[in-house]
């Protein structure tokens, strides 16, 4: 008999902002939805893919044409409350960006285990969506999991 687990990723965003003059370049970040995975059964795999409703999802704003890394830390395992733990992973191919339209659509695909390095033009909105697995064993105790996703716009001028 399997068991029915929830679960899901908080997402937060965080922002290191450039130090010096206003006038050389900002990024700002908007966390939009988090990765949640619902609820699934133990024993079976559940993926949500970054083109998906369920997956996490940013929006960062870059203003006065900068170049930036976008690097994301990724759990390895979520975490129960009361105790225990459930490994998740992130394919190569679990992340996906666009530029200046919020729809995946179309996205170019990027493993976010890596983050990207892009140009954010004058004004321009890049979103970013992850999507991730997870494989709880038969023996997986029930609860609601969780765990967190930081995504850091860094500008590199």
């Amino acid at each position: 008999m399997s068991r029915v687990v929830r679960r899901g990723v908080v997402v937060v965003a965080s922002l290191v902002a450039l130090a010096g003059r206003s006038t050389v370049g900002k990024a700002q970040v908007t966390t939009l939805t988090p990765l949640a995975f619902g609820t699934i059964v133990t024993g079976t795999t559940t993926s949500i893919a970054p083109s998906s409703v369920d997956a996490a999802s940013w929006r960062v704003h870059g203003s006065i044409g900068i170049a930036g890394v976008i690097s994301i830390g990724l759990p390895s395992s979520l975490v129960r409350a009361g105790g225990g733990s459930m490994p998740i992973s992130f394919c190569s191919t679990c992340g996906l960006y666009r530029t200046n339209n919020s729809n995946p659509a179309g996205g170019t695909t990027f493993n976010p285990n890596l983050g990207l390095v892009l140009t954010i033009t004058v004004l321009s909105d890049l979103y970013v969506w992850v999507g991730g697995s997870v494989s709880p064993p038969l023996a997986q105790a029930p609860g609601s999991y969780s765990g967190t996703i930081i995504l850091t716009a860094t500008p590199l001028l």
